[in-house]
């Protein structure tokens, strides 16, 4: 099989840090990027120019004396840049998880206040928006990282999310395919409702400790009778395929 290029992998990488993050998040950019790229060139056969296993701390090794830092610090950058350049190409292309169109639209005719609390920028939201715009229409708040000072895990964004929407976080009704994105949630004391994404369903245990309920399938499987929301996602589903 021949190489993939590095920035068609990105995505992989994207989800790979995301498996790690508990991990990551607990070392600094210099530090996770050899670690991602090595992973790729070892595991997924990525070609790339600089011999990632041996090589970064060979090539370029980072010491406060070292003369070679800036060199390391500028490789960090164009790998961020790229990535970054890369992930905002993919999220117009990002399809709505199964029911969330339908779902969208009932909360907006129960007259649910909706927002968007994401970690990723205001750019990549813009492009997800190219594709969804009658469902972005409907949300009045969208908060970005671009917003808060600490992403996701932390529960800035949703504290935001609820700041805006002029509610208290614990009158708020979370859901996230993310874990987290489920940290987050119940940190600023909302509540959570996990819908864990496909690859991540042999892991879905650890969705349990930070969310009120978990929809093993996805968001047809949602009723808001517990929380006092006349939505009925299954008979939505029921009368859409009487419709077809």
């Amino acid at each position: 099989m021949g190489g993939v290029s590095v920035y068609d992998i990105l995505y992989r990488i994207a989800f790979f840090m995301q498996i790690l993050c508990t991990f990551i998040c607990t070392l600094q950019i210099k530090d996770w990027v050899p670690i991602v790229l090595q992973y790729a060139q070892t595991k997924w056969n990525v070609e790339m120019d600089l011999d990632w296993t041996n090589g970064w701390e060979n090539v370029i090794r980072y010491t406060k004396k070292d003369t070679h830092s800036e060199e390391r610090e500028k490789l960090v950058k164009s790998f961020m840049e790229t990535w970054e350049v890369r992930l905002n190409e993919l999220c117009s292309e990002v399809e709505a998880c199964s029911g969330a169109p339908e779902l969208v639209e009932a909360l907006r005719a129960a007259k649910i206040p909706l927002a968007i609390a994401t970690s990723s920028r205001m750019v990549s939201v813009n492009q997800k928006k190219i594709k969804h715009e009658k469902m972005f229409q409907s949300f009045q708040e969208i908060v970005t990282g671009d917003d808060v000072k600490r992403g996701k895990p932390a529960p800035d964004i949703y504290i935001e999310a609820a700041k805006r929407l002029g509610v208290r976080p614990s009158e708020c009704l979370v859901f996230e395919d993310a874990l987290n994105g489920a940290h987050s949630g119940h940190r600023a004391g909302c509540h959570v409702i996990a819908v864990p994404d496909n690859r991540m369903k042999e892991d879905m245990c650890r969705f349990l400790p930070c969310s009120d309920e978990v929809l093993e399938e996805n968001l047809w499987q949602f009723s808001g009778s517990r929380w006092g929301i006349d939505v009925d996602m299954s008979e939505l589903y029921l009368s859409s395929l009487k419709i077809k």
